[in-house]
């Protein structure tokens, strides 16, 4: 990473949650725009950023990967599934109970 992206990802334990919640949306609209461009490299690349802001969210304290859900309204349809799938990991038994019952 170069420029402002690596200054914005070297300084994430810095930023806020909201910051973080934002960024997190900025990146799922990228990758929307990556995948429509055909640009496997570009979104690879996001992908990387997005797990970061994940890992980061849920290294503080409580798990603020709940705050996700504050994007499960947004216009774009990535950043709402992107939310949901990262959000789904704060209940790792729950979603095994779901799936199970799916399967069933």
């Amino acid at each position: 990473m170069t420029g402002l992206r690596a200054t914005r990802m070297n300084n994430i334990g810095s930023l806020s949650t909201e910051e973080l919640v934002a960024r997190f949306a900025e990146i799922g609209i990228a990758q929307y725009n990556a995948n429509l461009d055909l640009d496997t490299r570009r979104y690879n690349g996001l992908f990387d950023q997005m797990i970061i802001i994940s890992d980061e969210l849920k290294r503080r304290p409580g798990d603020h990967r709940r705050y996700l859900s504050s994007l499960y309204q947004h216009p774009n349809t990535k950043v709402r599934a992107k939310a949901a799938i990262i959000r789904l990991q704060c209940f790792p038994k729950k979603l095994e109970r779901c799936w199970r019952r799916s399967a069933a």
